[in-house]
């Protein structure tokens, strides 16, 4: 079924119809979503992983006091996103287990 709207009427003009119909949406599942965050944010942290190992076992970069201080920041913010995925994805288990339940 098509819907139309009726716009853009002046003196002396026709009538315009525009087309309002809904556009069809696709329904993704909960479960999709998590999986594809999941995937994602794995494949990230696993190549920030590879970088820091590369620059801290990469003497020249070592012996720069600022780049050692970059790397020493960078591995603090990749030890919190680790955790933060640790405690999200405990809170999700947590509560699909508990919808199952229910």
């Amino acid at each position: 079924m098509h819907q139309t709207v009726i716009t853009a009427i002046q003196p002396g003009d026709s009538p315009q119809a525009v087309d309002i119909t809904p556009e069809e949406v696709s329904t993704t599942s909960l479960d999709d979503r998590l999986r594809d965050a999941y995937a994602s944010t794995s494949v990230q942290v696993q190549a920030e992983y590879a970088h820091i190992l590369a620059k801290a076992n990469d003497p020249v970069y070592l012996s720069e006091p600022g780049s050692l201080f970059a790397l020493q920041v960078r591995v603090g913010e990749y030890s919190q996103k680790v955790q933060t995925i640790g405690v999200i994805t405990h809170k999700v288990t947590g509560t699909a287990e508990t919808l199952m339940r229910a």
